[in-house]
């Protein structure tokens, strides 16, 4: 699906969403965190502690979607 078609139709700001603002900005707004699931925040924090220690700090290395059996 087209990035631009996926974020039009979905309302609520979610884990795909922060992890591509983090792949082009770099950046997150507190505004939008606070829009996050419990389980989103989670796992996005759990994909930037990964990327800290493995991805040599290059955004394009963030995962899009995070697999977990909690979703």
């Amino acid at each position: 699906m087209d990035e631009q078609i996926y974020q039009s139709t979905t309302s609520k700001y979610n884990y795909e969403m922060a992890i591509q603002d983090l792949q082009g900005s770099g950046c997150l707004s507190l505004t939008n965190i606070e829009q996050l699931s419990y389980l989103d925040i989670h796992d996005l924090f759990e994909e930037i502690k990964r990327w800290s220690v493995y991805g040599n700090h290059d955004p394009k290395k963030l995962r899009i979607s995070f697999n977990t059996t909690n979703h």
